[in-house]
């Protein structure tokens, strides 16, 4: 497991740092790497000048030590873009399609680009070349307010100056606009079957725009406040999670109200705007996969992601793992917290699509973890198969007060690394057994953001009774259903006609569908799966709640075997099947004590599970 620790942001590495004491604690603590952010701006300060002396120093002193060196890789956002380039005629501010206002970090479109991206990368190659053996893996920061593969989200911890920034559509400047239309072209071939199927009537290629998506004033009244009534219930009530309030945030964004996609043409006109947009982000990725890969034909290299999955970010999670795997890359995942339930839903369509593909997966934490949310994520990254995990904090390097505690010096140990020495144990690589997916129909979550979140809430609910992956089209069309026994449908209607036919299949080879919602291809003419038993397989309508009833199967009241009952129950426990051993987490604030008896696996024991711990049972 690679443990990687940040070391240094933007600028100069803090001199207490470059000590031997600090770096001998680094070494002392398990860290296998420190992290440098390798900004554009930094190197090449002016046009084709390129200087390295400010993260030379560090890497100078790693090999002493035995300790590798991850560098960030960033160009692109406005911290990392030299100021001679944004003062260019090659420079080209993303902008939004909500205010037509121009952001700090570049567009995805800009046709100049490219050629500075590979000028970076190469002058990056070539430097380290000879040092080559010290950097432990190569991450790549193309976009985003900080570098990750989505499009400029929220205001948040941006760095001076500020500039207009929001989750929301960039795709205002002209060379994205001149993209859609080709993409446009590309796809139809002809002005008359896009008249058709759109239901329009362009007379040229140029009368093509997006989709008018914004909605009336009327519908975001009451769409507003309807989030207005729900965030003051959930915000004020002594009920309320962390989950509640982090979901309220992330629906400020407004898309189309269902009722809008009533009509074929636009649904479909939607689709293809929402498709070529989270496309345009996969092709830029593409594109710094492989010129990295070109010049640094041996390093390990990550594609650095983030954001929750919603479509106007531009990350599709499962593409983007496939594309990686198509250059011999892996996925870091930025948006980790303290909560388990929240990492797990937020990271399991990673994970899962990073296995399905055999590709690596790293974990991040998106600001700082307190020393509980340590315990929350080494358990998820185990049981995750991550092979690396990054912390922020496990050693002190910056002077600050957080979570109520006074930070130590720079360079020593926090309380972080307290609790990671207490679980480090816990780190093995270990096949994990899983039996059930949840599917996300990622063309219903382009079509409504809600859908998404009524994913993951009730992924929430059913992660409390067993152990589970999220699975999209795009896997399913790959053949991942003979993994699993147990395909649950929670919400979302739409999905497309080859992803049917691949259920239907699998559910006649003894896949059994758990249904929540009916669910309908997207195009015409309009097919349903039947809600019966389909060859060896079963089609089962169920609320939320008999979900975990049907999957556990404990009183043996239906016509298949359920999984192994190694928790079953809504207490707060969560529980990880392996080959020889059964993982569980506490997250309540009181220890408990969990009886087990596993006719299947032989056994009978009970054990102690501390608060916010982790323990296992070996078999």
């Amino acid at each position: 497991m690679k443990i990687i620790q940040q070391w240094q942001t933007v600028g100069r590495t803090h001199p207490k740092l470059l000590e031997d004491e600090s770096l001998k604690s680094c070494k002392k603590l398990g860290i296998t790497s420190l992290q440098s952010y390798v900004c554009w701006s930094e190197i090449e300060k002016k046009p084709r000048i390129f200087d390295f002396s400010i993260y030379d120093e560090l890497v100078e002193k790693l090999g002493r030590y035995g300790l590798k060196w991850t560098p960030f890789l960033v160009a692109g956002p406005y911290y990392a873009t030299p100021a001679w380039f944004r003062n260019s005629k090659h420079s080209v501010y993303a902008k939004c399609l909500e205010h037509g206002k121009e952001t700090g970090s570049q567009s995805i479109w800009n046709p100049y680009l490219p050629k500075y991206i590979s000028r970076f990368i190469l002058s990056f190659s070539t430097h380290y070349a000879p040092k080559i053996q010290i950097i432990d893996g190569v991450l790549l920061g193309i976009s985003g307010n900080w570098g990750e593969a989505i499009f400029p989200a929220s205001n948040g911890f941006i760095l001076p100056p500020k500039f207009h920034t929001h989750p929301g559509w960039w795709c205002g400047d002209v060379f994205a606009r001149l993209d859609f239309k080709k993409f446009v072209k590309n796809k139809y071939g002809s002005l008359e079957k896009l008249n058709r199927v759109w239901r329009k009537n362009f007379k040229s290629y140029e009368e093509i725009e997006y989709p008018d998506f914004l909605p009336s004033f009327i519908h975001w009244f009451q769409e507003s406040l309807s989030d207005l009534v729900q965030f003051i219930r959930k915000h004020f009530s002594s009920t309320a999670t962390c989950w509640d309030k982090w979901k309220f945030s992330s629906l400020q964004l407004k898309y189309p109200s269902l009722g809008e996609f009533r009509e074929y043409g636009r649904r479909l006109h939607w689709l293809d705007f929402t498709h070529w947009y989270t496309q345009s982000m996969l092709r830029w990725a593409a594109f710094w996969l492989k010129t990295c890969r070109k010049y640094l034909p041996s390093t390990d290299i990550y594609l650095v992601t983030g954001g929750d999955g919603c479509v106007h970010l531009g990350a599709h999670f499962s593409q983007q793992a496939r594309i990686s795997s198509k250059y011999g890359a892996g996925i870091r995942l930025t948006n980790q917290g303290d909560s388990y339930v929240q990492n797990f839903v937020l990271g399991r369509w990673v994970s899962t699509a990073c296995k399905f593909y055999d590709t690596s997966y790293v974990t991040e934490e998106a600001l700082w973890n307190s020393p509980l949310g340590v315990v929350s994520r080494i358990y998820d990254a185990v049981t995750s198969g991550a092979c690396g995990i990054y912390f922020k904090d496990l050693i002190s390097t910056d002077a600050h007060t957080r979570f109520g505690f006074k930070y130590p010096q720079l360079g020593k140990f926090t309380s972080n690394a307290v609790k990671f020495v207490e679980n480090v144990r816990y780190f093995k690589k270990d096949d994990r057994i899983v039996e059930v997916a949840v599917f996300i129909p990622y063309i219903s979550v382009s079509l409504s953001y809600k859908v998404l979140f009524e994913i993951y809430s009730g992924s929430i609910f059913l992660r409390d009774f067993f152990d589970f992956d999220l699975v999209d089209e795009q896997m399913i069309e790959d053949d991942i259903l003979q993994k699993y026994r147990f395909l649950i449908h929670l919400d979302g209607e739409w999905t497309d006609a080859r992803t049917l036919r691949k259920i239907k299949k699998w559910i006649t080879e003894g896949g059994i569908f758990v249904s929540c919602q009916k669910l309908r291809n997207v195009e015409e003419p309009v097919m349903e799966l039947p809600t019966s038993k389909i060859g060896d397989g079963y089609h089962v309508k169920a609320r939320l709640h008999h979900v975990a009833d049907l999957v556990l199967n404990k009183e043996h009241r239906y016509p298949w075997t359920g999984i192994p009952n190694i928790d079953g129950a809504r207490d707060g426990i969560y529980a990880t099947l392996f080959r020889d051993r059964i993982l569980y987490y506490n997250s309540t604030l009181h220890s408990k004590v969990k009886s087990l008896n596993v006719e299947k696996m032989g056994l009978q024991c009970r054990v102690e599970i501390p608060a916010h711990s982790i323990a296992e049972v070996y078999f």
